[in-house]
């Protein structure tokens, strides 16, 4: 850890170092995104009708890339 004036103000990571925080970051991301997705099913949700779902994505695809 390096510091400024006695307080944190970078990290220092080996490349694989890095690489496996980053794996585990994603493999906790993707856990929370099944666990709602689990969660909502059990509480009734079940999702988007097929075509629905087509008609969505094909009308998000003509306005373009979504701005962040």
């Amino acid at each position: 850890m390096l510091t400024h004036n006695g307080k944190a103000a970078a990290v220092v990571l080996s490349v694989s170092a890095f690489d496996k925080l980053m794996h585990d970051a994603e493999e906790h991301r993707l856990d929370m995104r099944l666990k709602a997705a689990v969660e909502a099913y059990a509480a009734g949700e079940r999702g988007v009708p097929l075509d629905d779902a087509f008609t969505q994505i094909r009308h998000q695809a003509r306005k373009g890339p979504a701005r962040k």
